[in-house]
């Protein structure tokens, strides 16, 4: 059975994030990139395992609802780490970055403070 622990790579994404911008330690895009993918996933699991549980085990319809608006917020904050992570690596590069489509994952960002 699937649950919201799936989404410990959300979790993953933002010591990453937080690392690089407190920490000024180097931003592992590559891995960011990852995470993300593995995020967008663990949505989409969560999202089948929804529409076919029966209604008594989820709380009826209702409950179905609630965890799949749950999943949609941790999967919604994951982007924003996404983002987070393309517009540092801009603000320190001057180059965009896609990290949804992004195959290099040994891309990072050293930190301009460190």
């Amino acid at each position: 059975a699937q649950s919201l622990s799936n989404f410990d790579c959300v979790c993953e994404m933002r010591e990453l994030v937080k690392s690089a911008l407190i920490s000024s330690e180097p931003m592992k895009i590559g891995n960011i990139a990852k995470l993300w993918k593995d995020t967008q996933s663990s949505y989409d699991e969560i999202q089948n395992l929804l529409l076919e549980e029966s209604k008594s085990k989820v709380l009826g319809k209702l409950g179905r609802m609630q965890l799949a608006k749950v999943s949609k917020y941790i999967e919604r904050t994951g982007y924003e780490y996404n983002r987070i992570a393309s517009n540092w690596y801009f603000a320190i590069n001057n180059e965009w970055v896609v990290i949804d489509e992004l195959d290099d994952f040994e891309l990072t960002c050293e930190s301009p403070f460190s």
